[in-house]
């Protein structure tokens, strides 16, 4: 019998032997029934058919040793590629013989056939062509009308290139087609395909005007798509299962698959391993849809929990077990089965051009998991699945998926003690997320965006799960567009100092009110960008099988991209959080100091340059992350001013409002690198502060005093969550007294001020680091945390692995 890990090494170093590819697969036959298949059925049926026909031809293959099947791609290590979205934006630069490395291979042939057949159909039809210039004609609208009113498309389409090529001011991800969810998988696994066919044509039955009964009969084809995938894969195993001696260990494993892909085809999971199974397939359906970003798992813990249970009774009963024993059964097993689910997530890549790849660092998915935390009744709902995920992510240490452990003041003792020395032996996750703080945000805002009463926005805010980095979102019942775009807010401040139009200031007030006027302006060009893409996104670029797997769709006929699911927002992260905190204390003290707008627009324009005094004085003012007593009242202004402008604004399309997110990913280091000396007394050129934590250029705070600092923010503020990373010296935590010593900062934080949201750490070994970046073939696995994500060292720039050491300078508690 071979042993969990001989199962799960072996498939790991497997895959190691791989390099990613870029797979062409879904593009093909996307354009192949586009252009000779399709008929004109209208774009929601266009759109489902087109997706089932990947899902009918897509190669199906079973690697050796796995128990949970489905190939994203037709590679085995694969990046999809999407070019009704802006994939062919994204694949650029693997045509341009002046870059020479690119982090993916590009076979020659794949290659001609995209430039040839691919790409060519999609330069009219993808998501930006869409958006700028072919809008939805109103019903008797000739076609001659098209390029009506040219010139201001143009000057839309530039505004939204300066945010792609340039993103000073900001940048829009939406355009991409991240889809930014935690779809309904506990309903899949509990009800079945079958049992959700039934309700689409219970609906349909009740349907009213035609395109109700497109939208339904869309759902259909993609349940329908879902349906046959399995029953393909069951095929394939059966297959497969026939090339070994009939009864030996890896044909009975094969027919197991194949009886489980079959039932999962039309019923319900009662085992782990169908849960599993029909989670993965239905995850790569949907990321067969649309692009292949931050689709996350949810509460994983919470709803394979019940079939774990049923697992280990039955498993007592017909082997004549003590519950005890059969636990120990189950939950080796469980461990096994997680192992190998999470191992089929790191099978996928995404395809970023090099100006993408500064934002997203790594080749990330985003994918995310969410474990431990209060259930919707308000307990804390740790239970032995949560137990069993802990013994996963120290057995098997990923770029992805991003896991997300949830604590609360109900945790039990030494809860965040063993969270410690998880994070102490991976050295990067998982990261922590404090429902104290976010339960009670999310409860006062989900009825502003959903028809909820108090009551079950209270239980649902409880189930809430994370997507992507940090996000926040509400199980099978969100669609939140947690990342639609960001805004950089130190170019705001820096506005000031650069218009002609604000030489007249003359106290701290008058920098408030500019600053104030600066947030709204670039709030509102950016979300006129973002408007077009949603306006597109619903016109031309529907999503069936997600429409099918979160709430409400369904029940008001809609599509997820109109508005369908029970709560609708949309979120723009705020980047630059502490250079502006910083730049406002310092300009407090500057200006009550006698110096005038004048001289520190200058400075600011020469880099400091021969006002070194001046620069001295703004460096050695009080420091966001150094427990500022004022600085509460800085904080506050600014996300304040930031939701308000939010708030102010026209809402998103389908719904809802705009809510802020205090993350940046990698674009405080790409926007950094562009701008120019900040008021704080930050050089041109230095990166800015990653997420909401402390600017790492001015004096090292320690531990407490930051987070401290970050407590004060108001979590009502970024209802998106933030970013908060810190570094640990393992000599932190390499004792039970120091590791509780920590944990006990980090209780102070979740409950002091306004309540932590959300921490994550690196806790690894400066010395290695600068080792593995000389050297990186001395440690190729090395994963570290980035930000909200995580990725092997070596995949990382120079630029980022430096920041990453430079991180670990500040190390004290």
């Amino acid at each position: 019998m071979k042993t969990n890990k001989d199962r799960t090494q072996r498939l790991l170093d497997e895959m190691r032997r791989h390099q990613p590819e870029i797979c062409i697969e879904r593009a093909y036959l996307l354009t192949k029934f586009h252009k000779e298949l399709s008929q004109d059925v209208g774009e929601e049926l266009h759109r489902a058919s087109g997706l089932k026909y990947v899902l009918d031809n897509k190669q199906v293959k079973i690697h050796a040793d796995e128990l949970i099947v489905g190939n994203y791609t037709s590679k085995r290590l694969g990046a999809p590629f999407y070019p009704e979205l802006t994939g062919i934006a994204m694949i650029s630069d693997y045509y341009n013989p002046f870059i020479k490395k690119r982090p993916l291979r590009f076979s020659r042939g794949d290659k001609k056939l995209v430039y040839d057949y691919i790409s060519k159909y999609w330069l009219n039809k993808n998501i930006i062509f869409r958006a700028f210039f072919d809008e939805k004609m109103p019903s008797g609208m000739k076609p001659g009308r098209l390029f009506a009113g040219l010139p201001g498309k143009i000057v839309r389409l530039l505004k939204f290139i300066r945010y792609e090529l340039f993103p000073v001011e900001g940048f829009v991800n939406e355009v991409g087609g991240i889809i930014h969810l935690i779809p309904d998988f506990e309903g899949l696994i509990h009800r079945g395909p079958k049992k959700i066919i039934e309700g689409i044509e219970a609906a349909s039955a009740k349907a009213v005007t035609e395109k109700e009964i497109k939208f339904l009969e869309s759902l259909k084809i993609a349940a329908e798509g879902l349906t046959g995938l399995a029953q393909r894969y069951s095929r394939e195993a059966q297959s497969e299962a026939k090339k070994h001696p009939e009864g030996s260990e890896r044909s009975l494993e094969l027919l197991e698959i194949a009886r489980i892909c079959m039932k999962i085809s039309q019923g319900p999971a009662e085992t782990v391993q169908e849960a599993l199974q029909a989670i993965m397939l239905a995850h790569i359906a949907l990321v067969s849809e649309t692009l292949d970003m931050s689709i996350s798992f949810g509460r994983m813990d919470q709803y394979l929990y019940p079939i774990y249970l049923k697992e280990v009774e039955k498993t007592a009963r017909e082997k004549g077990l003590s519950a005890e024993a059969a636990a120990g059964i189950v939950s080796s097993r469980t461990q096994e089965l997680l192992q190998l689910f999470f191992l089929k997530t790191n099978e996928i890549y995404p395809i970023f051009n090099a100006k993408t790849s500064e934002i997203h660092e790594g080749l990330p998915n985003y994918y995310a998991v969410t474990i431990g935390g209060l259930t919707p009744e308000g307990k804390d709902g740790e239970n032995e699945v949560t137990r069993i995920f802990f013994k996963v992510i120290r057995r098997i240490h990923l770029r992805q998926p991003n896991y997300a452990l949830r604590t609360s003041s109900l945790s039990r003792k030494g809860f965040l003690e063993e969270a410690l020395d998880l994070i102490r032996t991976t050295g990067f996750t998982p990261s922590l997320f404090n429902d104290d703080a976010i339960v009670p945000a999310l409860a006062g805002w989900l009825p502003k965006i959903g028809n909820v009463t108090a009551e079950q926005a209270l239980k649902d805010a409880r189930n809430y799960g994370t997507i992507g980095c940090v996000e926040l979102g509400i199980p099978g019942k969100a669609y939140p567009m947690a990342d639609a775009g960001g805004i950089n807010v130190t170019n705001c401040i820096s506005r000031i100092f650069r218009k002609k139009e604000y030489n007249g200031i003359k106290s701290y007030q008058e920098i408030k009110d500019a600053l104030v006027r600066e947030i709204n302006l670039a709030l509102e060009e950016l979300i006129e960008s973002i408007h077009k893409i949603e306006s597109a996104r619903r016109d031309y670029f529907s999503l069936p099988m997600a429409s099918m797997l979160v709430q409400g769709c369904l029940e008001k006929k809609l599509d997820i991209t109109a508005g369908g699911a029970i709560y609708n927002s949309s979120a723009i992260q705020m980047v630059g959080t502490a250079d502006v905190i910083d730049s406002l204390m310092a300009l407090d003290v500057a200006l009550a100091g006698g110096y005038s707008y004048s001289q520190l627009s200058s400075a600011l324009k020469k880099n400091y340059r021969g006002s070194k005094k001046l620069m001295s004085l703004l460096r050695g003012a009080p420091k966001y992350g150094n427990n500022h007593e004022k600085e509460a009242e800085y904080i506050d202004f600014l996300t304040g001013t930031y939701v308000s402008g939010l708030k102010s604004k026209s809402r998103p399309l389908r719904g809802g409002y705009y809510v802020a997110g205090g993350f940046s990913g990698g674009a405080h280091a790409l926007v950094g690198g562009v701008m120019g000396a900040l008021p704080s007394g930050r050089p041109a050129g230095h990166r800015l502060a990653n997420g909401v934590s402390p600017a790492d250029w001015s004096d090292a705070c320690d531990l407490l005093s930051s987070m401290s600092s970050v407590s004060k923010i108001n979590p009502s503020h970024f209802l998106n969550c933030y970013t908060y990373n810190q570094a640990l010296d393992p000599l932190m935590l390499e004792t039970a007294e120091k590791t509780q010593a920590v944990a006990n900062a980090l209780r102070v934080f979740f409950g002091q001020n306004r309540k932590g949201m959300q921490i994550q750490f690196n806790v690894l070994d400066q010395c290695m680091l600068i080792e593995a970046r000389n050297n990186p073939d001395s440690h190729p696995w090395l994963v570290v945390r980035v930000a909200g994500y995580s990725a092997y060292f070596r995949d990382l720039s120079k630029k980022l692995k430096n920041e990453i050491i430079d991180r670990t300078k500040k190390c004290r508690l």
